[in-house]
């Protein structure tokens, strides 16, 4: 399911840890061109991928992703300068797994970028929290995935 940003939606940037410079998905950008086909729940290429074009849709920052994926800001780095891939058998494949998951619900449900930003950002009671805020742990990037893809039509499981 593609997002399709909204007429009034501004930029968000992307901070990379400990830097006021925009991240850079430009060679990340040259890199996903380029990935063959792949599932995503086997193919590293395919999950570094998603997982990227996951973070840049939903205005995940440097910082957000490498709590979500739990690593440091190294392997971060070298995911966006394509020195590394997520393997989807490691711990940090497993979480990346859950924010494809996630990103491909909420398209699902919402199908513009400006409505998934701001259900990100508001507080939902069900959920006890704010879905942006709840990602940052794997028990809460679960329970906002669960959530979304009951509401979803065609969920990735």
């Amino acid at each position: 399911m593609l997002l399709h940003r909204g007429a009034s939606h501004a930029r968000r940037p992307h901070v990379v840890a400990g830097s006021l410079a925009p991240m850079d998905y430009t060679n990340a950008r040259d890199y996903l061109l380029d990935v063959p086909v792949g599932d995503v729940r086997s193919s590293p290429e395919a999950l570094t991928l998603d997982t990227l074009r996951a973070a840049r849709n939903l205005a995940i920052d440097a910082r957000l992703l490498q709590a979500v994926l739990a690593t440091d800001a190294d392997v971060i780095e070298s995911l966006l300068d394509r020195g590394q891939a997520l393997s989807p058998e490691s711990d940090a494949g497993r979480r990346a797994l859950l924010l494809v998951r996630l990103h491909r619900a909420l398209g699902d449900v919402y199908g513009s970028l400006d409505q998934v930003h701001a259900w990100l950002d508001a507080r939902h009671p069900e959920l006890q929290g704010r879905p942006r805020d709840l990602m940052s742990s794997t028990d809460g990037l679960a329970r906002v995935v669960q959530h979304m893809e009951a509401l979803s039509k065609d969920p990735l499981v």
